[in-house]
């Protein structure tokens, strides 16, 4: 380790596998033996076929043994040797040699580890099954076991954090995920899990990809699909490191863990796998990749076998989260790639765990923020949202107490109040895309858990916009509850605090307001009582005489908003506002709205 060059950027492999630059590698020469002379040949020489062969199975081997030195003998070995003497004799030189490993030392295995893999695919080594391994002479290339060693150590947290801290860990551990996956072809059936594991995570954390949403395939299919809810089984026990079970409990035809590899049913072609015409990200196509390796016929159905283990993995250390910790960054991309039914699958694993989030005031802001973020992208997307609610009354409940009423909860300070507006946003775009049933709504409303929490939010002290989006969010919720949803009791309470809003220093909390109150006024309908429904319109028709035309107007509307329920209240009152009134023109549009009311009759 110490002849490696420490600048990982003079030598990089792309995420197509060529090397870039040549200092580190170079630098390596002395260490690596076979190896150097195997990637320069990799590097000048094209591919003619057959007449290149750029290693051979001893050197691939033997720069395995190399690379051992650079991580430490447990967790963080990157390759382990086939033979157990030779493993034995050196793990403890390299756990006093590699204790003080840098990332920059890392990055630049991880450089060389990913050139091998790409030499390995562009000369079409396979991976030799069990068979084989006994039948040759030579040693092999890669066994099975250390195939599942390789892909766990990708997937450790030791790599995860290191990729984390050190840019160029990332991008040589992309490199190594895109080689692997194209070097190991159908093997990867065996290791699908910390594969898929490491993938999310690199996905979550790069900022090209990280909030690009993959196409989801169950998107047009009825809820019978065959390929959608599948079999996610619940995993009641201890959160181990990645379930490498290859079997598929969804598929017809499920990938062979038989060191023979006989092909699936639906075997994946020989070439790369092709993808629509729209241009993938390197991390998108490699996610899809990986599923059609595997043996599934679509990513979606990939998804809902290995979503449950990734995810109650990454949610293992939800306690000690931070906004860019490793697992947080997973689960967001598992949400943005994952299809409907695989969320709402797993939809109360991840609630129970995100709403312990939201909902502790003592969490970091900006962690509280992220979550309630992603859950409002969620919501957005037209596929992926039904899955918090949509037409299932008891995921939406569960969204609703869960997710986004703790966070509106009040506490002091700016970082309290801007948790506040991200949660009133979540809510607002919850009902603005109809994710919410009726009922679900009404049952938070009746009990009293909703109303309290959104009307404190419309009178926010620090920011205006959360009572601008609290008043809309409140006037969705009245359209959605209609006139069974709410108590009379509370229909006061709510027409007090709305025509409070009517004095707020910002005009457009004023003109939210009063599109709140055209809302309550056709929930309450025509049996509503008089007395509040008066109550309401005298309250109202004073800022009709507004000095800004804009709140004249959104006053306006109110009333001829009652008029359609309380005719008579409405003239009443616009009459008599009207005697004291500088601008008339608005008072005589809504009497004259009553009479053209009562000629339609």
């Amino acid at each position: 380790g110490s002849r490696t060059n420490n600048n990982p950027n003079e030598c990089k492999v792309g995420v197509d596998g060529a090397i870039h630059g040549n200092s580190s590698v170079e630098k390596a020469d002395s260490n690596t033996g076979p190896l150097s002379s195997s990637v320069k040949k990799q590097r000048n020489e094209p591919n003619t076929g057959s007449t290149m062969v750029p290693y051979s199975s001893i050197s691939f081997a033997s720069s395995m043994n190399t690379l051992r030195g650079m991580w430490s003998s447990s967790s963080l070995s990157l390759i382990s040797s086939s033979s157990s003497s030779s493993s034995t004799s050196s793990s403890s030189s390299s756990a006093s040699s590699t204790a003080m490993v840098s990332n920059a030392q890392r990055a630049n295995a991880l450089v060389i580890f990913a050139g091998l893999l790409h030499t390995a695919a562009a000369a079409k080594q396979p991976v030799p099954d069990f068979e084989t391994q006994l039948a040759c002479s030579a040693p092999p290339l890669f066994s099975s076991q250390l195939l599942t060693q390789t892909a766990q150590i990708l997937a450790s947290e030791e790599m995860r954090t290191a990729a984390v801290e050190h840019p160029a860990v990332r991008q040589q551990l992309t490199a190594v995920l895109i080689n692997f996956v194209a070097w190991a072809r159908t093997a990867c059936s065996a290791v699908g899990a910390p594969l898929y594991s490491v993938a999310l995570f690199l996905y979550g954390n790069d900022a090209e990809v990280a909030n690009v949403v993959l196409p989801d395939d169950d998107d047009d299919d009825d809820d019978n699909s065959k390929d959608g809810n599948s079999n996610i089984q619940d995993n009641q026990g201890e959160v181990q490191m990645m379930d490498l079970d290859p079997h598929p409990t969804d598929h017809d035809s499920s990938p062979s863990i038989n060191h023979n590899r006989s092909p699936p049913t639906h075997s994946p072609s020989t070439t790369a796998p092709s993808t629509s015409a729209t241009p993938y990200h390197p991390l998108a196509k490699v996610l899809i990749d990986l599923a059609q390796m595997c043996g599934y016929s679509s990513f979606e159905s990939f998804a809902s076998r290995y979503a449950e283990p990734a995810l109650r993995y990454a949610l293992s250390d939800v306690a000690t989260w931070t906004k860019g910790a490793p697992n947080c960054t997973a689960v967001r991309a598992l949400l943005r790639t994952s299809g409907r039914r695989t969320i709402a699958a797993l939809h109360g694993v991840a609630a129970a765990a995100l709403g312990d989030v939201v909902a502790d005031h003592e969490r970091d802001p900006e962690l509280r923020l992220a979550v309630l973020q992603l859950l409002d992208q969620t919501f957005e997307d037209p596929s992926r949202g039904k899955a918090f609610g949509g037409d299932s009354i008891e995921r939406a409940e569960c969204t609703l107490r869960k997710l986004i009423l703790p966070p509106l909860v009040w506490r002091a300070g700016k970082a309290a109040a801007a948790v506040r507006f991200a949660a009133v946003t979540a809510l607002g775009t919850f009902l603005r895309r109809k994710l919410c049933p009726e009922a679900a709504a009404a049952a938070v409303v009746k009990d009293g858990s909703l109303l309290p929490l959104i009307l404190q939010a419309t009178d926010e002290d620090w920011y205006k916009d959360v009572r601008l989006s609290s008043c809309y969010a409140l006037g969705l919720l009245l359209d959605l509850l209609g006139r069974n949803g709410m108590l009379d009791e509370q229909r006061r309470t709510v027409y007090v605090d709305l025509l409070k809003r009517l004095d707020d220093s910002a005009n457009d909390v004023r003109i939210a307001a009063c599109g709140s109150l055209r809302a309550l006024i056709h929930s309450n309908g025509p049996s509503y009582c008089d007395t509040n429904s008066r109550y309401l319109a005298e309250g109202v028709a004073v800022h009709m005489d507004d000095c800004d035309p804009g709140v004249q107007e959104a006053a306006c509307s109110v009333l001829q908003a009652m008029v359609k329920e309380k005719p008579l209240i409405a003239v009443q009152v616009a009459k008599a506002a009207r005697e004291r009134a500088r601008s008339k023109h608005y008072f005589d549009r809504v009497i004259s709205f009553v009479d053209e009311a009562e000629k339609g009759h």
